[in-house]
């Protein structure tokens, strides 16, 4: 059996991390995670818990960075 697939490789740049935020009571919501996530990378969207505001103790945020890319600790 012959495969007419082919296979290439792609090196990857970009990938998607969750993120948990802490202490965002005022600033809930989604223009304001975007411009939050922005010091990070490019926001992709939050989770259905922080949608629904079910844990209000913190908002978590897919986003999208850079391989390779630091981060500061705090």
């Amino acid at each position: 059996m012959e495969s007419n697939v082919r296979l290439m490789k792609q090196e990857v740049t970009n990938v998607s991390i969750w993120v948990k935020f802490k202490g965002l009571d005022q600033f809930w919501g989604g223009k304001c995670f975007q411009k939050i996530a922005g010091g990070v990378g490019k926001y992709v969207r939050c989770d259905l818990a922080t949608k629904n505001k079910q844990f209000l103790r913190y908002a978590k945020l897919l986003i999208e960075v850079k391989m390779g890319q630091e981060f500061q600790e705090k």
